[in-house]
């Protein structure tokens, strides 16, 4: 059994700029302990859109492969909504049977890729997941977050963070 995890059996790219660019990761794996070579390719009219970080790739159970699929839409391609396909095949496994006979299964997923063009710049940004280590006075202080570019330009956010005693009264830093 070849699985993905990506709901829905389909990736949407919604809102992509003419030109622009856009990605997300599809988690693919295989109920095997031996190892199955991948095989990606794309078809259908988007094909020269879609990139991928990857061709050609082995999984096992336990050892997925996160594919990194991408698209860049000519910058002179209509506004609207257009598809194709994501391929995703494992190579063939064959075996003798009483010396005379050889099997071979190919099994092949065909993941649809649904992308929105627009000319509309769209500013949306989520930070979630903050933490901060705890430190000794005069050590950096280690700021984790996440933060999600849910927009269709390129983001470089300003963080700002003010530190304050433990009365809440003054700000220590900022």
């Amino acid at each position: 059994d070849m699985k993905y995890d990506f709901p829905g059996e389909k990736i949407n790219f919604k809102d992509v700029l003419r030109g622009g660019y856009s990605e997300r990761v599809v988690i693919i794996s295989v109920d095997s302990d031996s190892p199955v070579s991948i095989t990606v390719s794309t078809r259908e009219e988007i094909s020269d859109w879609i990139n991928f970080s990857a061709q050609n790739f082995t999984v096992s159970r336990g050892k997925p492969y996160y594919l990194l699929v991408s698209i860049n839409p000519p910058y002179d391609v209509p506004n609207g909504n257009y598809s194709g396909f994501l391929r995703v095949q494992t190579s063939s496994l064959g075996e003798a049977i009483d010396q005379r006979e050889v099997w071979k299964i190919k099994s092949s997923l065909d993941l649809a890729i649904n992308v929105g063009i627009t000319d509309v710049e769209i500013i949306r940004c989520l930070a979630s997941d903050f933490s901060i280590s705890s430190v000794e006075e005069g050590d950096d202080i280690v700021l984790k977050m996440n933060v999600t570019n849910e927009g269709n330009i390129r983001l470089k956010p300003n963080i700002l963070l003010d530190l304050w005693d433990s009365d809440q009264i003054n700000t220590v830093k900022k």
